[in-house]
């Protein structure tokens, strides 16, 4: 899970590397050994891998890739690690897929962190309006009883109250609290950037 993770993560910064790496003329095996070399994460390792294998004609790099292929469930990464496969068995220009590929990754991306958004957005909206309504409920229960005795408020209404002793008042704040942190925490782990 970590390592998809990394890879999803780390695809379209790949991706963008492949694009300036074919536009200046690299072959494949010199554009995945550049990746290798670098800091993606799962990708660069799962490209460290591929080298070491074919270093010695223990396997193509096409076999290698679809091979890394069928680790995967990264769909986007998969369909990179095809093309690579094809365009080398086959010796074709890659560079046009990488383009849509480049581009439909950040499409996904940028809905996927435009879910997030509105995800944070309504737990952070549930969450002031349930903290304000109980605040305010207990608000009024302290500033009436402190100002008008016990139940004197809510005696108009034929409400009887108990009177909200200093523990009670401060399990209430904690169990806020502790939804505020829970909240803020669920939220963070659904950021895609930190999954």
């Amino acid at each position: 899970m970590i390592k998809e993770n990394s890879r999803k993560k780390n695809l379209l910064f790949v991706l963008h590397s492949f694009d300036i790496l074919f536009s200046s003329g690299k072959s494949i095996e010199e554009a995945v050994g550049l990746i290798a070399k670098s800091h993606y994460g799962t990708i660069s390792n799962d490209f460290s891998m591929i080298i070491a294998k074919t270093k010695n004609n223990y396997i193509n790099i096409d076999s290698a890739l679809l091979e890394l292929k069928q680790k995967t469930k990264v769909k986007n990464y998969r369909l990179l690690l095809e093309y690579l496969a094809f365009s080398y068995k086959n010796n074709t220009n890659i560079q046009e897929n990488i383009i849509k590929l480049q581009k439909k990754a950040m499409h996904e991306q940028q809905n996927m962190h435009k879910n997030y958004e509105n995800l944070a957005t309504t737990f952070l909206d549930v969450y002031i309006l349930f903290s304000f309504v109980t605040v305010l409920i207990l608000n009024v229960f302290v500033i009436s009883t402190k100002m008008l005795g016990d139940n004197e408020l809510f005696s108009y209404f034929g409400i009887t109250v108990p009177s909200i002793s200093p523990p009670a008042m401060f399990g209430f704040y904690f169990i806020n609290s502790v939804i505020l942190v829970a909240i803020a925490g669920y939220v963070y782990m659904a950021n895609p950037n930190n999954r």
